[in-house]
């Protein structure tokens, strides 16, 4: 049997915010990861007025992956905040853009403009900012165990 891959992204969804969290690590995720994550999002990212929080040190869907998003998301009512510091991230989020007109990036220093992006209360903030860190660390563990 061949060696498992060490994941590249990890998510959760938080269904009664209507949001979801994606964690990307510094590489693209695989094929397979990213229809786990289109189908396991589906169901929150339909229902309108959805938010996503993308966190990513340069991992980004491939303009494959991007196609299959476009084609099983809402192309409105999605707000997303990318949080990088990756210039490809960037770039790859004003490309998105076109696509969908609510999706911004920000630089790990801007977070906090992040979650007013996506309309945060303050008692949400502490919630999601928890279960991001929760998934930031369980990539890195996964990539150095």
């Amino acid at each position: 049997m061949p060696p498992q891959s060490k994941p590249t992204i990890a998510y959760a969804a938080i269904k009664e915010l209507r949001f979801v969290i994606l964690s990307h690590g510094r590489r693209n995720p695989t094929d397979g990861e990213w229809a786990s994550y289109v189908r396991g999002t589906r169901a929150v990212l339909t229902e309108g007025n959805s938010r996503v929080l993308v966190m990513t040190e340069g991992g980004h869907p491939t303009r494959e992956q991007q196609t299959v998003m476009n084609s099983s998301m809402p192309r409105s009512g999605v707000r997303v905040a990318v949080i990088s510091p990756s210039v490809v991230a960037r770039f790859v989020t004003s490309i998105l853009v076109l696509t969908n007109p609510d999706i911004r990036c920000f630089s790990p220093e801007q977070r906090q403009q992040a979650y007013a992006h996506l309309g945060l209360m303050p008692a949400e903030v502490a919630q999601v900012d928890k279960l991001a860190k929760q998934l930031s660390e369980s990539l890195r563990i996964a990539s150095t165990g």
